[in-house]
């Protein structure tokens, strides 16, 4: 699919006409992946900038630049607009921001992100400790990634 195809996708099955349906988010994910298959990833942010915030969409967006992209700027400012969204960052999308931190090596960020949920006094999640192992695991054989 070109980007003017992807356009007129939307379009078409934008009911309202402003880029609101009764559920953005499956819709938008599957626009979101497109772009990131064609490699558009400002249009990404652009169209996050045009739709109301949606945690599903930014966590898509976090998976997209982090893990897909390996662009961990544009993840990190991903995560800061869920934050100033006022949403919570899941252990789901924790786990995505270590996979991504894991695929190039950046084990500090991980040990920030330990220490960061370790400060707000939370437990940390079996599933977080697990992308950790995986993490960790793919740094010790970096040649395979």
């Amino acid at each position: 699919a070109t980007l003017q195809e992807v356009q007129k996708f939307i379009e078409e099955h934008d009911t309202e006409g402003n880029g609101h349906m009764t559920s953005i988010a499956p819709f938008y994910s599957m626009v979101l992946t497109k772009y990131a298959e064609l490699k558009e990833w400002d249009a990404i942010q652009q169209l996050l900038d045009k739709l109301p915030p949606d945690y599903v969409l930014f966590e898509n967006a976090v998976r997209l630049y982090g893990c897909v992209a390996q662009d961990l700027n544009k993840m990190e400012q991903m995560m800061s607009r869920i934050k100033m969204s006022g949403f919570v960052i899941t252990s789901t999308t924790t786990c995505l921001a270590i996979e991504a931190y894991g695929r190039v090596g950046a084990f500090e960020k991980i040990q920030q992100i330990l220490r960061d949920l370790t400060a707000d006094g939370k437990s940390i999640e079996d599933q977080v400790y697990a992308a950790i192992a995986v993490a960790l695991s793919r740094m010790g054989n970096v040649t395979e990634v």
